[in-house]
């Protein structure tokens, strides 16, 4: 019978059409299964993947945000401790300079005094040594007065007369002897009223006289 025949018993072609339908919808199967797949893969990606890496983005843009900030802050520290440092060199410059002008006019201060002193030295120096020299004039002065009682002067005799003094002659008893001995008087015009400079001019001739070492 053919409706009880036996499956070895179909055509070749029936066989082969069947066989491909099953590859067909084994492969659709398949491609469904993929695709599935990969909608639920990409679907988990965008969920999962996506706003982390936002994230990482605005973290790492919030980073270079800071690093420039500090940056900046570091450059303007830099620049403000350069600018402090700069400030301090000038201070103690200025400071350096004050100090060497007040020790250059201290130095002036002390060589002006020294000089006065050196000056005023001299000038009490001079002043002492013209006392001195004063003093000594008038010590010789009065060694060379004469004494009322040894001398005698003859008014009327003239040897001679100057600008300022008139020469006499006359008598003097030196000490030590006892008879009087012949001398020549030179009597200044003007008495206590000589010019200073005439005074010393007399003084220094006395000075002179006592000096010379004569019998008389």
């Amino acid at each position: 019978d053919a409706s009880t025949a036996s499956p070895s018993a179909q055509s070749p072609g029936s066989f082969g059409a069947h066989t491909a339908g099953i590859v067909v919808a084994v492969f659709a199967v398949v491609a469904i299964a993929v695709g599935v797949s990969y909608y639920c893969v990409r679907r988990h990606s965008k969920v999962a993947v996506g706003p982390a890496t936002v994230e990482d983005v605005k973290r790492r843009e919030e980073s270079e945000e800071a690093q420039k900030k500090n940056l900046v802050e570091e450059v303007r520290n830099g620049r403000e401790e350069e600018q402090t440092a700069q400030k301090r060199i000038e201070e103690e410059e200025m400071k350096r300079k004050k100090k060497n002008e007040q020790e250059t006019q201290k130095r002036k201060r002390e060589v002006n005094i020294a000089r006065k002193r050196e000056n005023k030295g001299e000038e009490i120096t001079k002043q002492e040594d013209k006392h001195k020299e004063k003093q000594k004039r008038q010590d010789n002065v009065c060694r060379v007065r004469l004494n009322v009682d040894r001398h005698f002067i003859d008014h009327a005799s003239n040897l001679g007369s100057g600008s300022f003094a008139d020469v006499k002659c006359g008598e003097y008893r030196f000490p030590g002897q006892s008879n009087p001995q012949r001398v020549a008087y030179k009597i200044y015009r003007g008495g206590q009223s000589l010019p200073t400079i005439m005074r010393d001019q007399i003084e220094q001739e006395l000075a002179l006289g006592i000096q010379l070492n004569h019998p008389n």
